[in-house]
């Protein structure tokens, strides 16, 4: 019965890969921070945690859905991704110019909790693709 409800869920969100996903804070464990996304905990390593972000049970962030990591029995699986693609998705939700595609994401890179850098580039002249980009 549990391994048939274990497959519904990975049914449901193996849909949903690359979407972003708000997911809540529920507890630490090993320094692993455990998520809750719907009816699902998820796992978010320290080593993708960000160290300027403070979490804090309760509190919502928004995550990448990578797809399921197997773990052992009894354990919560692995939905989250925390990288570059994320970046993305963010940015195409947030700024207009990138969702109506004046401005075009050529590239993104991100250090969890250091650094992140956008390339863009505008389809229109009288755009400025970083203008748009700042908030």
């Amino acid at each position: 019965m549990r391994e048939a409800e274990r497959e519904n869920i990975f049914a449901e969100y193996n849909q949903r890969i690359g979407e972003v996903i708000n997911s809540t804070v529920k507890r630490f464990e090993s320094g692993d921070l455990i998520v809750e996304i719907g009816r699902v905990e998820a796992v978010l390593p320290r080593k993708e945690q960000s160290r300027a972000e403070s979490y804090t049970p309760g509190e919502r962030h928004p995550r990448g859905h990578q797809g399921r990591q197997p773990q052992r029995q009894g354990s919560a699986d692995r939905p989250l991704a925390h990288g570059s693609a994320l970046l993305i998705k963010l940015f195409e939700q947030e700024v207009p110019e990138i969702y109506d595609g004046t401005v075009i994401i050529r590239g993104a890179v991100r250090e969890a909790g250091d650094r992140a850098k956008v390339a863009v580039y505008s389809r229109e002249r009288d755009v400025d693709p970083v203008g748009a980009c700042v908030a």
